[in-house]
């Protein structure tokens, strides 16, 4: 059988580009591209039951029938139908041959859009089955793309049977007795062509179940592979109190736990893969520094890689307070006479490279890697992380995320790293006052800022849009910059946004950095940005266009000095959602906390999509409701890994699957 979908029936050059549109190529690509949902036309509704209008499947039995012109000189054909609870018409618009399937005393059943007047049932061009060929069953409803519809897909899969009943298994045969699972040719089958409710919901059971539990073996299994891979341990670690001696300021206690679980990893002989996981502005940097001075003190070598120039001069500028200019060199896509810094760090001059992807270029080689240390990990995607890895074998790897993830979900994101998290604030620091501004206080918060501004401190203003649409009334960036502008005059009002060059946010960022701007107009281009610690006001306008992670993120960017912080929340017309929202954010300053309240909003899909991990999508499963399955798959993952059970078979068939 020919494995591309040219082999089908209806399937031409044009309808197959469209596939392609979908990823979709192959059969064996087409057999699991499952339904996005399931619409059920065979739960029939009592004409008597409906008292909203909604899409209804029907069984009735036609009485009446009439024919006239109306309006336009159009035909309408109209039927009076009723089951034994009540009657409606059911109306065709320029129709002729609907008489010859659709007549009185006919029994059929019928599914479409039902309109309530007065009382009064009207349906429009229903879908009609007779009703000897049965009920319409439940309809599988596929995602789509400009040139395919879904009957086309469900033509397409149809022919596809044969190859679906023919699934082997895969899943070890102790996990299909312990879970009682359904075949996997038979759910494939059953969420493609579904006889009933129960078993579609059996059918998807399975196949979340498999979805998770690959994902959990990839990651257990490269997690086992890491634990493999020679490499030196490091003997010569410094102490808790020589690293202290590094810093001007006292370490809290979770960063000296986070210090002594990476120096743990670094005394073993198996390589550190490991995610230092804290809030915004909980001081992720110092525990990177201390790993890095550990490293050093034993002859090797460390690549920091951030997502951008302005992040990569800002830990060059931090990690400078600790090493000296010939130890630590930045070397980004503006670097000048890039050769000589690829000659120093291959001679291992250098001891520390911090840097943004142009760390990864092949030209850049290593005398003695020993540690890599990537800054916001969901901003590269794998085969970057992974090029930078493997600049030298069995090399320590240390990710950096202010991205708080709830530990159920990090089961699946990051279950093959050890995690270290830091919740404590720096000393000193005060958590950041958050407001919500309704529009009568809008100007009072304008007087409020005026009096910070005065005394030398500095604010953000951050809008939603870069510049004004139509249609959605927000205030953009640019109109936002014109009026605050006009607000502070005697201030200097900088505006920066993402479709500007990096050459130009660079320069603007610094600017404020410097404080040679006072005020800085902003798109979500500052969600993760510089550390200024003058700036100790955050005004957010129409915070209802956020979601919850994505305001703490923002929110993170004050509060970095020792003064008093704030953030202004502005809404136009929120909705309960958004009020909801804005209401977590003015009374927590827990990244974890609001973490789980946003995962408790809308899903995890924020959480996981940041992180391209080179590992399958999850078609399926949906972590807002189905935790308890991904609780009762990490565990069977744990024993099986645990068990003596020959697990090679499968981990070989998986291998095959996907990148690991």
């Amino acid at each position: 059988m020919d494995d591309t979908l040219l082999s089908l029936r209806g399937i031409g050059k044009r309808k197959y580009q469209a596939f392609q549109k979908l990823s979709l190529q192959t059969i064996d690509q087409l057999v699991f591209y499952y339904p996005k949902a399931h619409l059920n036309k065979g739960r029939i509704t009592a004409l008597a039951d409906i008292d909203i209008a909604d899409k209804y499947a029907l069984e009735v039995t036609v009485r009446q029938f009439e024919k006239s012109r109306i309006k336009g000189g159009r035909t309408m054909h109209k039927f009076i139908v009723e089951d034994d609870t009540a009657s409606a018409q059911v109306l065709f618009i320029n129709t002729p041959f609907i008489t010859n399937y659709f007549h009185v005393d006919g029994h059929y059943y019928i599914y479409g859009q039902v309109s309530i007047d007065a009382g009064k049932l009207t349906i429009f061009h229903p879908e009609i089955r007779p009703y000897d060929e049965g009920a319409f069953g439940i309809e599988p409803k596929y995602g789509l793309t400009d040139g395919l519809s879904n009957k086309d897909i469900r033509n397409a899969v149809a022919q596809c049977r044969e190859r679906i009943e023919n699934l082997t298994e895969v899943l070890p045969p102790s996990i299909v007795a312990k879970r009682h699972l359904m075949a996997r040719s038979k759910a494939v089958l059953a969420i493609h062509f579904p006889s009933d409710e129960e078993v579609l919901k059996d059918a998807k059971w399975r196949l979340k179940y498999e979805e998770l539990f690959h994902l959990q073996m990839a990651l257990r299994h490269r997690k086992l592979r890491v634990s493999k891979m020679a490499r030196a341990q490091l003997d010569n670690l410094p102490s808790d109190a020589e690293i202290a001696q590094l810093f001007s300021f006292q370490l809290t206690g979770d960063q000296m736990r986070a210090i002594s679980e990476i120096k743990l990893d670094m005394a073993s002989a198996m390589p550190m893969n490991r995610l230092l996981q804290g809030d915004v502005g909980s001081g992720k940097t110092a525990v990177a520094i201390a790993a890095a001075y550990c490293v050093v003190q034993n002859g090797l070598q460390v690549a920091l890689m951030a997502p951008t120039e302005i992040l990569a001069q800002q830990h060059y500028e931090t990690f400078s307070k600790c090493f000296s200019s010939d130890q630590l060199k930045l070397l980004t896509a503006s670097t000048k006479d890039k050769q000589a810094l690829y000659d120093a760090v291959a001679t291992g001059a250098v001891s520390i490279v911090i840097g943004t992807h142009a760390i990864i270029q092949n030209a850049l080689s290593f005398a003695n890697l020993g540690l890599v240390i990537t800054d916001e990990q969901h901003r590269f995607g794998v085969n970057q992380r992974k090029a930078l890895s493997e600049k030298a074998h069995g090399v320590d790897v240390l990710v950096m995320s202010a991205t708080p993830i709830p530990r159920t979900l990090s089961l699946i994101v990051y279950g093959d790293m050890a995690i270290s998290t830091i919740k404590q604030l720096p000393v000193g620091r005060l958590p950041i006052k958050t407001h919500y501004i309704r529009p009568a206080k809008y100007e009072a918060m304008l007087d409020f800022i005026a009096e910070h501004l005065a005394q030398g401190e500095q604010v953000y203003f951050v809008a939603p849009l870069i510049e004004e649409s139509d249609k959605i009334d927000l205030v953009a960036a640019e109109q936002l910059y014109c009026t605050i502008a006009a607000r502070y005059p005697t201030y200097q009002v900088a505006l920066v946004h993402g479709k500007m060059s990096a050459e130009q946010k660079n320069e603007i960022m610094n600017q404020f950095k410097n404080g040679k701007a006072q005020v800085l107009v902003s798109t979500t281009v500052i969600e993760v940005g510089v550390d200024v610690p003058q700036a100790t006001i955050m005004v957010i306008t129409h915070a209802e266009r956020f979601g919850l992670s994505q305001l703490h993120q923002m929110r993170g960017r004050v509060g970095r000095g020792s003064g008093q912080s704030y953030c202004f929340l502005t809404a136009k017309a929120p909705g309960k959602v958004a009020l909801e929202r804005i209401a977590m954010m003015t009374k927590s300053n827990d990244g974890f906390a609001i973490a789980e309240k946003d995962l408790q909003i809308r899903g995890p899909g924020e959480l996981l999509g940041v992180r391209q991990h080179g590992l399958p999508e999850l078609k399926l499963v949906d972590l807002k409701s189905d935790i308890d399955l991904v609780k009762s798959v990490y565990e069977d993952c744990k024993a099986l890994f645990e068990s003596s059970e020959d697990i090679a078979d499968y981990l070989s068939w998986l291998e095959s699957q996907m990148v690991l």
